[in-house]
């Protein structure tokens, strides 16, 4: 901003104008480069980021630098992961609003049996405004010729599938039998509800570099979001334990019916009286279901024959006998079904049977019967028979 002077009283004006810059240096984000990991003749993967977005491109050089391990053990180009690729690069930018992109190394595979070696990639920053003008992330090189790293994979099943497998593996043969404990755990996935718990000794005689675990799933008939348990590595003998853990995520498919289905009861009443509809699921979910309810005119009229207005119960302390009007409702996780009631209104008029249909449509919540957010509907007939 600017400050001007006028109108001077016993004196001129040499400098008119001053300048004011504010500057904004408590949300100044921060430049860092993840450590990272890599079994020799792998890719070293680096995520380098910022400690909180800026309005700025954030740009800067990339340099990979020896450390024990020389540049015999790795190679001098950066890649970067840009547009769902990787493209070699000496240098990189965040773009404003964004706070991280990935870099990686390729290591060199060799022969040579060695230690754990390291080497650094230096971001070193050229354009936008950060707190500190360089950083550096370390990366382990971990032989494969020497003392056997013992890692394990993730595993992926349907739940209706049965098996979850898990596959331990050497780095490289040894001479000697090679042992390592694994125990199952809980995460999301729930021993005993969703998985058969484990426990054991795994042993690859000498040459062996591949073991399999098997964990058994199981299935039911609710419906369920993407479960994990895990797979835990320790007290390895003649080797050592590079990746201690492995995720096994459970999916539900749906393919044994365990996605519910939506459906509403008929309701045949007095005129007068309530019509009142049972909204139910097939089975239970994980998740809880909404809809949102309206009715469409057959024979009745809404106004003439029933009352614009719909009254929702959910299970509550007082055993039904609250009801509150709404146009949504949900079944939460775990249940299966609420009641919905809708008043017919009494005339004196002699007239035959009308119906009217209440319709739910699917807003939130995964059933077989929509394709949220669209939405696909659950009907049901209101019958009214006249008392007149």
């Amino acid at each position: 901003m600017l400050v001007n002077l006028t109108n001077p009283v016993n004196a001129e004006i040499a400098d008119e104008q001053g300048e004011g810059r504010i500057l904004d240096n408590g949300d100044i984000p921060t430049l860092s480069v993840s450590g990272a990991d890599a079994v020799e003749g792998d890719y070293a993967v680096f995520n380098i980021q910022l400690s909180n977005p800026s309005t700025e491109d954030i740009k800067f050089d990339l340099i990979p630098k020896a450390g024990t391990a020389s540049t015999d053990d790795f190679e001098s180009e950066v890649e970067i992961f840009v547009n769902g690729e990787w493209v070699e690069a000496t240098s990189a930018t965040i773009p404003a609003g964004e706070t991280e992109i990935a870099a990686r190394v390729k290591t060199t595979q060799d022969d040579i049996d060695e230690p754990t070696e390291q080497f650094t990639l230096e971001a070193t920053v050229t354009d936008g405004t950060t707190t500190n003008v360089k950083s550096e992330g370390t990366a382990s090189i971990l032989d494969n010729d020497g003392i056997p790293q013992i890692v394990i994979t993730d595993s992926s099943i349907n739940e209706e599938d049965g098996v979850l497998t898990f596959t331990v593996s050497l780095s490289n043969p040894s001479d000697s039998a090679v042992t390592v404990d694994f125990t199952t755990a809980d995460g999301t996935a729930l021993a005993g509800s969703d998985y058969v718990s484990d426990n054991g000794t795994i042993t690859f005689a000498p040459g062996e570099t591949s073991k399999t675990i098997s964990i058994s799933v199981l299935d039911d008939n609710i419906f369920e979001a993407d479960e994990s348990m895990y797979i835990n590595l320790t007290n390895p003998v003649n080797a050592e334990v590079a990746d201690e853990q492995g995720e096994g995520r459970i999916a539900d498919s749906g393919n044994e019916s365990d996605i519910p289905t939506l459906s509403i009861s008929d309701s045949v009443v007095t005129e007068g009286e309530f019509n009142i509809f049972t909204v139910q699921i097939s089975n239970e979910s994980t998740e809880d279901i909404k809809f949102k309810f309206s009715t469409i005119d057959g024979s009745a009229i809404k106004g003439d024959d029933y009352a614009d207005i719909i009254e929702v119960y959910e299970v509550s302390s007082d055993n039904g006998i609250t009801w509150t009007e709404a146009d949504e409702a949900t079944i939460t996780a775990g249940n299966t079904a609420i009641l919905v009631r809708v008043p017919t209104i009494e005339d004196d008029i002699a007239e035959s049977n009308e119906t009217y249909t209440l319709q739910a449509e699917v807003i939130e919540g995964t059933t077989t019967n929509n394709t949220y957010p669209e939405g696909t509907t659950a009907s049901a007939t209101g019958t009214i028979i006249d008392d007149d």
